[in-house]
This record gives structure tokens, C-alpha cells and sequence, in this order.
């Protein structure tokens, strides 16, 4: 899985223009990654976090909170970002979670939440780092449910609303608090 993983990248960092090119110094610029997404050719959103490097290869590292999860979290409602966390997860559902995490985060967010998986040094801003708990501690339990919901516009971190439910995302948050 982790070779499939890195394969990948690799061919989307070249696909999208991240990998080495053999133009001359003085050869026109190419095509501005920034440009709109209908230009941009690693903007649509895939399952696989992992096969989307180039989602964002002109942002700027983030120092604590990227830009865009600040604009993404100043746009929510507020009911939304003060819900607290209503699972109690069983050891069942923190397994499956656990599992859930090896496959569909792990490729950005590393083994241990720590945001240095094997895709992660091709994503701008980099993915979030579970283990820092200041980081962690500067959003609440709706603002991380909303973020795994919808994912982050500009960002490797895409919406799992559409293949999960509200119990897997809010489990995937228990296990992930018991990264730290």
C-alpha cells in the first residue's frame, strides 16, 4: 500500500507540475497552479487524500492555523463550531476507527497523527499535526467535524462527508484524541 501510495504521488506531482522539467531558465512560465480550479488540474477532490499532493502548491507553511483553516472556521455558524463530541466510543467503533485510519489518513497524517505520512511533503499547507496539542486544542469538537465533513478548500485535506457518517467521523475524532 505505502509503495501504491508513493507511486502515485510521484505521478501527480508530475502530473501536476511538481515534478523536475527539462525547460530552459528562459523558457516561458508555465501555467499558474494558483489559477481558479477549473484551471487547475489537482483541484477536484478524490477519496484518497493521498492522491491529491498538488492540492494546494502555492500556500504558504502555516504558522499554527493555515489561512485556510482560518477562513474555513470564520465561515461556519457558531452552533456548528461549539457542538461537543456526543460519542462515547466503544472499543468496537475505536478499533474500526483505528483501522479507518491506517488507510484514508495515515498517507498525509503519518502513523502517529504527527502530519508527516509519506504524502505529506508534497502538500501545502501541511497536514495537520494531531500530537501538538496546542494545535489540537485551538479548534473544538465541531470545528474538527466540520473540517473532516467538508474537508478545506486549498488544502490535501478532503471532505469525508460523503462516504461517512456523522458516528465514523465523531469516532475518528476519539481516536485521533487518543494520539496525543
Amino acid at each position: 500500500m505505502r509503495f501504491l501510495c508513493v507511486l502515485l504521488v510521484s505521478s501527480l506531482m508530475v502530473a501536476c507540475g511538481g515534478g523536475a522539467t527539462d525547460a530552459p531558465a528562459d523558457a516561458p512560465a508555465a501555467a499558474n497552479p494558483c489559477a481558479p480550479a477549473a484551471a487547475n488540474p489537482c483541484a477536484p477532490a478524490v477519496a484518497n487524500p493521498c492522491a491529491n499532493p498538488c492540492a494546494n502548491p502555492c500556500a504558504a507553511a502555516p504558522v499554527g492555523q493555515s489561512e485556510q483553516l482560518k477562513t474555513f472556521l470564520t465561515g461556519l455558524p457558531e452552533d456548528l463550531s461549539k457542538r461537543t463530541n456526543p460519542l462515547t466510543a466503544t472499543d468496537d467503533q475505536l478499533k474500526a476507527a483505528a483501522d479507518t485510519f491506517k488507510t484514508v489518513c495515515m498517507p498525509c497524517h503519518g502513523f502517529k497523527g504527527a502530519g508527516d505520512g509519506p504524502a505529506a511533503a508534497n502538500l501545502k499547507p501541511p497536514p495537520a499535526n494531531f500530537t501538538n496539542a496546542e494545535r489540537w486544542n485551538s479548534t473544538t469538537d465541531g470545528e474538527k467535524f466540520e473540517i473532516m465533513k467538508r474537508g478545506i478548500s486549498g488544502t490535501g485535506m478532503t471532505a469525508l462527508g460523503a462516504q461517512w457518517s456523522d458516528e465514523q467521523i465523531w469516532g475518528m475524532l476519539r481516536h485521533i484524541e487518543s494520539l496525543k
